[in-house]
């Protein structure tokens, strides 16, 4: 599975200005999806967990991310790679330091 550092040039391509949905607690909810991928272009990575469940095997694969708590600091992900039947391949969590 890519991070989201890796996969920045074609996020940014789709992202739309809308405000993201807000999280209770979350420090920088009102910010659009462009900000948040500006902010995570500049980043560390704290932790990367793969799990890999099946052979990754098919014609095409979506891969897909959410970005689940972005604070003052930190970010985390979850990621997903499905494959062209529905079959979820992996699954990957990131936490990330952003500056």
């Amino acid at each position: 599975m890519v991070p989201p550092a890796h996969s920045h040039a074609s996020a940014s391509a789709n992202a739309s200005a809308a405000p993201r949905q807000r999280r209770s607690g979350e420090k920088h909810a009102d910010e659009d999806t462009a900000h948040v991928l500006q902010r995570f272009a500049k980043m560390g990575t704290i932790d990367l967990r793969i799990d890999y469940l099946r052979p990754g095997i098919g014609s095409a694969f979506t891969a897909s991310a959410e970005v689940t708590r972005l604070g003052g600091r930190i970010g985390a992900t979850q990621m997903r790679l499905v494959n062209d039947q529905g079959s979820v391949i992996a699954t990957g969590a990131a936490a990330y330091v952003i500056s």
